[in-house]
């Protein structure tokens, strides 16, 4: 149940990304996308089109997009940014371009970006901001800048920015 935690969790945290994209009006193209791993290690993609009331209208229900999603952790960031950490605690960055209609297109698969991802707990804000928390409760702030072509290029890595960060869940809302 561990390994399927952070899953449910990154489905959760994306499409609150996307609720609150739309709901404020900000741009991005990522409105209404939402992500899951199978057991099996598929991803399948959904976009939810009723953001602005609620109407169940989805134009993309569960369209496979991947295979192999056997991470220890897989969050999403903004327009078709997803990170992935492997067990060994690399990095890697995808960048899903089928965001409109589900089609299964990447410009970036697999890139490794970074090693050491060994933290209580990582999550993605907007623009590449990435946070994650140490066991022993702080949190440090990371900025990848390669979300374009998956580049290893990061203008912050690390840097303590609070301390005291020991809840069950913490998560990043966006503009």
């Amino acid at each position: 149940m561990k390994g399927n935690y952070s899953i449910i969790t990154s489905i959760v945290l994306f499409f609150i990304f996307s609720l609150t994209q739309n709901a404020l009006g900000v741009g991005g193209g990522s409105k209404g996308a939402i992500y899951a791993i199978e057991s099996n290690g598929d991803m399948l993609y959904y976009k939810f089109d009723g953001l602005k009331d609620g109407t169940k209208k989805w134009s993309v229900t569960g369209k496979k997009i991947g295979n192999g999603w056997r991470f220890k952790n897989v969050f999403a960031g903004d327009n078709g940014s997803i990170y992935a950490i492997e067990s060994n605690g690399d990095m890697l960055y995808y960048k899903f371009d089928g965001l409109k209609d589900g089609t299964k297109k990447w410009s970036v698969t697999g890139k490794k970006i970074g090693n050491g991802w060994r933290f209580k707990n990582v999550f993605a804000g907007d623009n590449g901001s990435i946070y994650a928390i140490e066991s022993n409760g702080d949190m440090l702030y990371y900025k990848f800048d390669g979300l374009k072509d998956g580049t290893k290029k990061w203008s912050v890595t690390g840097k303590k920015i609070g301390n005291g960060w020991r809840f069950k869940n913490v998560f990043a809302g966006y503009k």
